[in-house]
Protein backbone atom coordinates (compact mmCIF):
# COMPACT_ATOMS: atom_id res chain seq x y z
CA UNK A 1 0.00 0.00 0.00
CA UNK A 2 1.30 3.07 -0.71
CA UNK A 3 1.26 5.88 1.81
CA UNK A 4 2.12 9.91 1.91
CA UNK A 5 5.25 10.33 3.77
CA UNK A 6 4.91 11.12 7.06
CA UNK A 7 8.40 13.59 7.23
CA UNK A 8 8.48 16.95 8.35
CA UNK A 9 9.35 19.91 5.61
CA UNK A 10 10.98 22.49 6.92
CA UNK A 11 9.48 25.89 7.14
CA UNK A 12 11.09 29.24 8.07
CA UNK A 13 9.64 29.51 10.64
CA UNK A 14 10.38 26.12 12.19
CA UNK A 15 8.33 22.52 11.08
CA UNK A 16 5.12 22.45 10.09
CA UNK A 17 2.97 20.18 12.13
CA UNK A 18 1.78 16.50 11.25
CA UNK A 19 -1.30 16.10 9.23
CA UNK A 20 -3.61 13.69 11.22
CA UNK A 21 -5.97 11.25 9.74
CA UNK A 22 -9.52 10.39 10.92
CA UNK A 23 -11.09 8.29 9.19
CA UNK A 24 -10.59 8.48 5.96
CA UNK A 25 -9.34 12.00 5.58
CA UNK A 26 -6.16 14.37 6.56
CA UNK A 27 -6.90 17.34 8.15
CA UNK A 28 -4.28 19.74 10.37
CA UNK A 29 -3.68 18.66 14.14
CA UNK A 30 -3.36 22.03 15.78
CA UNK A 31 -5.07 25.42 15.89
CA UNK A 32 -3.28 28.24 13.07
CA UNK A 33 -0.63 25.60 12.25
CA UNK A 34 -0.59 24.28 8.83
CA UNK A 35 0.36 20.70 7.95
CA UNK A 36 2.55 19.35 5.08
CA UNK A 37 2.85 15.83 3.53
CA UNK A 38 4.74 14.57 0.94
CA UNK A 39 3.72 11.83 -1.05
CA UNK A 40 7.15 9.85 -1.56
CA UNK A 41 6.47 5.95 -2.74
CA UNK A 42 5.73 7.50 -6.39
CA UNK A 43 7.49 10.14 -8.04
CA UNK A 44 5.83 11.26 -11.18
CA UNK A 45 7.46 13.30 -14.42
CA UNK A 46 7.97 16.56 -14.75
CA UNK A 47 4.29 17.09 -15.89
CA UNK A 48 2.41 16.31 -13.20
CA UNK A 49 -0.50 16.55 -10.83
CA UNK A 50 -2.21 16.15 -7.43
CA UNK A 51 -5.89 15.93 -6.84
CA UNK A 52 -7.74 15.94 -3.61
CA UNK A 53 -11.37 16.30 -2.68
CA UNK A 54 -12.35 19.26 -0.47
CA UNK A 55 -14.51 17.75 2.73
CA UNK A 56 -15.48 19.84 5.22
CA UNK A 57 -17.42 20.13 8.84
CA UNK A 58 -17.40 23.99 8.99
CA UNK A 59 -15.25 25.54 6.34
CA UNK A 60 -15.20 29.35 7.39
CA UNK A 61 -12.83 31.50 8.87
CA UNK A 62 -8.73 31.57 7.95
CA UNK A 63 -8.76 27.92 6.67
CA UNK A 64 -7.49 26.23 3.71
CA UNK A 65 -6.78 22.89 1.79
CA UNK A 66 -3.56 22.92 -0.88
CA UNK A 67 -2.47 20.19 -3.75
CA UNK A 68 1.40 20.44 -4.04
CA UNK A 69 3.26 19.48 -7.08
CA UNK A 70 6.93 19.57 -7.94
CA UNK A 71 7.99 19.35 -4.26
CA UNK A 72 11.05 18.94 -2.87
CA UNK A 73 12.42 16.09 -0.77
CA UNK A 74 11.86 16.61 2.87
CA UNK A 75 13.02 18.66 4.64
CA UNK A 76 12.84 21.34 2.74
CA UNK A 77 9.87 23.27 1.41
CA UNK A 78 9.94 24.01 -1.62
CA UNK A 79 7.60 23.69 -4.79
CA UNK A 80 4.22 24.68 -5.68
CA UNK A 81 0.75 24.57 -4.05
CA UNK A 82 -2.49 25.25 -5.49
CA UNK A 83 -4.48 26.70 -2.22
CA UNK A 84 -7.80 26.84 -2.08
CA UNK A 85 -10.04 28.93 0.90
CA UNK A 86 -13.70 29.69 2.02
CA UNK A 87 -15.27 32.89 0.80
CA UNK A 88 -14.67 34.30 4.04
CA UNK A 89 -11.09 35.07 2.69
CA UNK A 90 -9.71 37.40 0.27
CA UNK A 91 -7.98 34.67 -2.02
CA UNK A 92 -10.51 31.85 -2.70
CA UNK A 93 -7.52 30.09 -4.95
CA UNK A 94 -4.31 31.03 -5.29
CA UNK A 95 -1.28 29.07 -6.79
CA UNK A 96 1.85 29.78 -4.55
CA UNK A 97 5.70 29.07 -5.09
CA UNK A 98 7.75 28.26 -1.50
CA UNK A 99 11.03 28.29 -1.25
CA UNK A 100 12.41 26.59 1.71
CA UNK A 101 9.69 27.59 3.65
CA UNK A 102 9.04 31.19 2.63
CA UNK A 103 6.08 31.44 -0.06
CA UNK A 104 5.45 33.84 -3.03
CA UNK A 105 1.85 34.35 -4.32
CA UNK A 106 1.83 33.65 -8.19
CA UNK A 107 -1.52 34.04 -9.11
CA UNK A 108 -4.98 34.30 -7.51
CA UNK A 109 -8.65 35.02 -7.36
CA UNK A 110 -11.77 35.89 -5.25
CA UNK A 111 -15.12 34.91 -7.47
CA UNK A 112 -14.71 30.95 -6.37
CA UNK A 113 -16.83 29.12 -4.16
CA UNK A 114 -15.43 25.79 -2.87
CA UNK A 115 -17.67 23.73 -1.02
CA UNK A 116 -17.65 20.21 0.18
CA UNK A 117 -16.71 17.18 -2.57
CA UNK A 118 -15.01 20.07 -4.71
CA UNK A 119 -12.27 18.04 -6.21
CA UNK A 120 -8.97 20.36 -6.24
CA UNK A 121 -6.34 19.54 -8.80
CA UNK A 122 -2.83 20.90 -9.79
CA UNK A 123 -0.89 20.43 -12.35
CA UNK A 124 2.25 21.38 -13.40
CA UNK A 125 3.06 21.60 -17.15
CA UNK A 126 6.21 23.00 -18.57
CA UNK A 127 6.55 26.25 -17.25
CA UNK A 128 2.55 26.48 -16.07
CA UNK A 129 1.12 25.37 -13.02
CA UNK A 130 -2.74 25.55 -13.17
CA UNK A 131 -5.40 25.29 -10.24
CA UNK A 132 -8.69 23.69 -11.35
CA UNK A 133 -11.81 23.34 -9.91
CA UNK A 134 -14.18 20.02 -10.53
CA UNK A 135 -12.27 19.53 -13.97
CA UNK A 136 -12.17 23.62 -15.31
CA UNK A 137 -9.30 25.96 -15.13
CA UNK A 138 -9.65 28.62 -12.67
CA UNK A 139 -6.25 30.21 -12.53
CA UNK A 140 -2.76 29.71 -14.42
CA UNK A 141 0.27 30.92 -13.31
CA UNK A 142 2.94 30.88 -16.21
CA UNK A 143 6.74 31.43 -16.98
CA UNK A 144 7.56 29.42 -13.47
CA UNK A 145 10.44 27.26 -14.22
CA UNK A 146 12.13 27.71 -10.46
CA UNK A 147 11.04 23.95 -9.76
CA UNK A 148 11.05 21.38 -12.63
CA UNK A 149 10.44 17.95 -10.80
CA UNK A 150 10.06 16.89 -7.29
CA UNK A 151 6.58 14.49 -5.79
CA UNK A 152 3.66 15.71 -4.88
CA UNK A 153 1.61 16.06 -1.21
CA UNK A 154 -1.30 17.91 0.19
CA UNK A 155 -0.89 20.85 2.98
CA UNK A 156 -4.26 21.44 5.14
CA UNK A 157 -4.85 24.35 7.78
CA UNK A 158 -7.49 23.67 10.11
CA UNK A 159 -8.60 24.12 13.73
CA UNK A 160 -9.62 20.48 14.81
CA UNK A 161 -11.27 22.07 18.35
CA UNK A 162 -14.17 24.20 15.73
CA UNK A 163 -13.31 25.23 12.58
CA UNK A 164 -12.15 22.10 10.24
CA UNK A 165 -11.87 21.02 6.93
CA UNK A 166 -10.19 17.84 5.57
CA UNK A 167 -8.40 16.40 2.26
CA UNK A 168 -9.91 13.28 1.08
CA UNK A 169 -9.46 10.92 -2.00
CA UNK A 170 -6.09 11.99 -3.03
CA UNK A 171 -4.62 11.18 -6.36
CA UNK A 172 -0.78 12.01 -7.66
CA UNK A 173 -0.54 11.35 -11.57
CA UNK A 174 2.10 11.95 -14.42
CA UNK A 175 0.60 14.16 -17.23
CA UNK A 176 2.77 12.13 -19.55
CA UNK A 177 3.00 8.23 -19.02
CA UNK A 178 -0.88 8.97 -18.11
CA UNK A 179 -0.04 7.24 -15.12
CA UNK A 180 -1.65 7.02 -11.97
CA UNK A 181 -1.97 6.37 -8.03
CA UNK A 182 -5.16 7.20 -6.08
CA UNK A 183 -5.51 6.61 -2.39
CA UNK A 184 -9.30 6.41 -1.24
CA UNK A 185 -8.84 6.82 1.74
CA UNK A 186 -6.27 8.96 1.91
CA UNK A 187 -3.16 7.00 3.72
CA UNK A 188 -0.43 8.48 5.99
CA UNK A 189 2.36 7.18 7.47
Amino acid sequence: MRKISRRNLRLSTGVSDDCSLDGDKVAGTSASARCFEGYSTYIPGNNQYAQLTLKETSWSGFLDVSALVRLAAPTTLSGYACRIAPSTETNHSAIRRYDSGSNTKLASESSTDWVDGDILRCEARGDTITLKKNGTVIINATGETTYSSGRSGVGVLSDPAGNVNWADDFEVGDLTTTTVVRHKPVVIQ
